[in-house]
């Protein structure tokens, strides 16, 4: 099913995240065409969903700068969680977490050893664009830190998180986001799991 035949508009304005829930509810598989879709809240997968995008830089899943439950103190949130034992598939999508959102992990992943993660992108720092099209500045004038000094470098929690029992197949991963502590982070698991062709910088 297409999301934006039921109600998600993916135009950098509005909030699609009951779009996104409604559709996860009600349906297995979810093609998310190309736009930039402002999320506000965590989107539980099922065990079986499988999101699938046009490719990483033109579908996005954007948390706004300032998003209400990603901030203050408080334990990791994420933007996607794959339950555990899932046999999800995500793949073709970037996720930003934006810089400004100290509780935010873009995707938690408790998935079993038959999901899968590919093509994805976790955005932020080098080679990100604006709503606009207009491509980000990482680097302040000295090229210490971002031009915002509210957008700190290492202030959320790592962009991917593979935790509880989780496992699977990543392949084709981009995860360069200089505001996550890690690109990747795995822990408390002894699933089976692979990485394929990942490149994790600016951490």
């Amino acid at each position: 099913v297409n999301i934006r035949t039921l109600g998600a508009k993916g135009d950098g304005a509005a909030d699609d995240t009951a779009a996104f829930r409604s559709a996860i509810a009600a349906h297995r598989a979810i093609y998310v065409p190309s736009g930039s879709y402002l999320i506000s809240d965590t989107l539980e997968l099922r065990p079986d969903t499988v999101l699938i995008g046009l490719h990483p830089l033109a579908t996005q899943l954007v948390l706004p700068d300032r998003t209400r439950a990603f901030q203050g103190a408080g334990p990791p949130k994420p933007m996607i969680e794959a339950p555990k034992g899932g046999t999800n598939v995500v793949i073709g999508i970037g996720l930003y977490t934006n810089g400004i959102n100290s509780r935010a992990v873009a995707a938690k992943w408790m998935a079993g050893a038959a999901s899968m993660m590919n093509d994805v992108r976790f955005l932020g720092g080098h080679g990100t664009a604006n709503l606009d099209g207009t491509r980000t500045n990482p680097y302040n004038n000295n090229r210490t830190a971002d031009p915002d000094a509210n957008r700190r470098w290492d202030s959320q929690y790592p962009s991917l998180w593979v935790t509880d029992g989780g496992g699977g197949t990543f392949f084709d991963l981009w995860t360069p986001s200089s505001f996550a502590s890690a690109g990747m982070l795995i822990s408390d698991t002894s699933t089976e799991g692979r990485v394929y062709a990942m490149s994790s910088e600016h951490h």
